[in-house]
Parts: structure tokens; C-alpha cells; sequence
């Protein structure tokens, strides 16, 4: 219970995201549920007019030996129900649990002044690193996430079966996605990794110059949607379709596109946008913390 309490945060935003997935996951199971039922009647209207010969549909004896709609693959389905109407949400919620869950320690010890009395037991950059890598921890969240969903796409399908998938169902996913399964799967990850490490920078640079949890939480996601909105604008509109003419290029500054990966072509430009972004904020949170005087002033305010 007392890991709990210390972690409540943390716990907050796993049980929202559960919240939201399980919304998909209902709404995709439905879905299907309502291709089934509409499959049914088909069936019986058919059935029921062939017996009137002057009634028949020309169309119900091909229709009738139609096993009726299937299922995809577990891939195909855990993308079905991360881009379903009722998890969308997510992917503008995910980065304000982020936010929220990694500087909520940090916050606590700078604005009450906790960090002076720890900081006479360890050095400073050691100190720093620590808690910087405790808030990177919570990243955890991501691949928690991700496993439920695929797991329940599992169960719902009971088939890795992504070539039948490709062959029989709209292939929305880019087919290299498929090349190498595996890698692609550990890159998607790696990127919302990459990307998460990027938001917690932005949490602790608004974190110093914060007044207080709330509002350091508040300032650090609305720079982070400010920044959504330039690579959006500036790099998608702009320079790639205005300046250079290649708005193709365009989804691999988007931070949208983090959830749509599997729809790009060149997965390692985009992985590499993602390193940057992660190591850009992390030289700036480098430079914002690495003044021991500063930091102890800001939590004496």
C-alpha cells in the first residue's frame, strides 16, 4: 500500500489509460459484433426470399456460401483498436500523464525544499542523474500499455497470421512494417520511448520555473502543443511543402505520425527526428540544471 501512496500518480495514469483502452477494445468488439449481425440477417432475408422464386435476389446464392465476416490478424486488430474513435483520445491524453507522472517527485523536492537535505548525502550531478532516470521509469506506462491491448488482440483473433491479413483485409499498414516484423515492433516502441523521453525534458525545464505542480504541469503541455503545433505548420506545411516541395516528408516531423508508424516508408528518418528531439531537450535540461547554486535558489522561492 505504501508503494501505492508513494507512486499514486503513477497508478492515476495507468488505470485512465486502462480506461481508455478498454473503451476501444468494447467499441472494436462491437464493431465487429455489428458486421456479424448484419451478416445474419443478410443470410435469413436471403433464405427467406429464395423460397419465393419471383422475390429472389440474384446475388443470395454467391451470398450464401460467404462463411460471413472474419477477423484479421492480432497486428491488424491491436492497430484497428489504437486508432478506434474512443482511444484517439489517448494519443492527445498520453502526454499529459507523461507530464504528470515523471516530475511529480522532482516537483515535490524542489518546491518544498527537500532536495537541500538529500543533497548533503549524494553529489549533485549523481543526485540529478538519479532522478532524472526515476522519472524516465515511468516511461514504463507506454510498453504496459501497448502489451494489454496486444494481448487482448491476441485473444480476440488467435492468430499471428499478418500475410492472410495483407492478402484479405485493407492493408492500411505499410507492408515493410512487415519485412521484419520484430525490429519494426522494437522500433515503434523505441520511438514512443524516444518521444517520451522529449516530453519529460520539456516537463523539467517548466519544472524549475514553475510556481507550483499544477502549473508547472500546465506550462510544460502547453509548450508541448506548442511545439506539436510548429511541427505540424513550420516543418509539415512550410518548409517541406512550401519551401522544398515534398510534403510526403511532412508526416516524419509530425509528432502525430508517432502512432501512425507503421503508415510512413522510411522508418529510420523518423526514429532519427526522434533522437533529436530527445537529445536537443535533454542537452537544454543539461544546461538548465547543471548550475547546484541555481537549482537550491529556485527551490528556496
Amino acid at each position: 500500500m505504501q508503494y501505492i501512496k508513494n507512486n499514486k500518480m503513477l497508478f492515476s495514469a495507468l488505470c485512465i489509460l486502462l480506461g481508455f483502452s478498454i473503451a476501444g477494445i468494447y467499441n472494436n468488439i462491437k464493431e465487429f459484433n455489428m458486421k456479424v449481425n448484419a451478416h445474419e440477417y443478410k443470410l435469413n432475408e436471403c433464405k427467406t426470399n429464395m423460397k419465393n422464386e419471383s422475390n429472389s435476389f440474384s446475388w443470395c446464392n454467391e451470398y450464401i456460401k460467404w462463411d460471413g465476416p472474419k477477423r484479421s490478424d492480432a497486428f491488424f486488430t491491436f492497430f484497428d483498436i489504437i486508432f478506434d474513435d474512443h482511444f484517439r483520445i489517448i494519443h492527445l491524453l498520453l502526454p499529459v500523464l507523461i507530464i504528470m507522472c515523471s516530475i511529480n517527485r522532482i516537483n515535490n523536492k524542489l518546491k518544498n525544499g527537500y532536495i537541500k537535505n538529500e543533497l548533503m548525502r549524494k553529489k549533485y550531478n549523481i543526485y540529478m542523474i538519479q532522478e532524472w532516470f526515476h522519472s524516465i521509469s515511468h516511461l514504463l506506462i507506454i510498453p504496459l500499455l501497448f502489451v494489454f491491448i496486444f494481448l487482448v488482440a491476441f485473444i480476440l483473433t488467435g492468430n499471428f497470421d499478418y500475410k492472410n491479413s495483407m492478402l484479405n483485409f485493407d492493408p492500411w499498414v505499410n507492408p515493410v512494417f512487415f519485412d521484419n516484423i520484430i525490429f519494426s515492433i522494437i522500433i515503434y516502441f523505441v520511438n514512443f520511448l524516444l518521444h517520451g523521453v522529449f516530453i519529460i525534458n520539456i516537463g523539467y525545464i517548466m519544472t524549475k520555473k514553475g510556481k507550483g505542480y499544477i502549473l508547472s504541469v500546465i506550462s510544460s503541455f502547453i509548450v508541448y502543443l506548442g511545439l506539436w503545433l510548429l511541427s505540424e505548420t513550420i516543418f509539415g506545411y512550410f518548409i517541406m511543402r512550401g519551401i522544398l516541395g515534398k510534403p510526403e516528408l511532412h508526416n516524419y516531423f509530425s509528432f502525430t505520425t508517432l502512432w501512425g508508424y507503421p503508415l510512413i516508408n522510411n522508418f529510420l528518418i523518423f526514429t532519427l527526428i526522434q533522437y533529436s528531439y530527445a537529445l536537443i531537450s535533454s542537452v537544454i535540461v543539461y544546461i538548465i540544471y547543471k548550475n547546484k547554486e541555481e537549482v537550491i535558489m529556485a527551490s528556496e522561492k
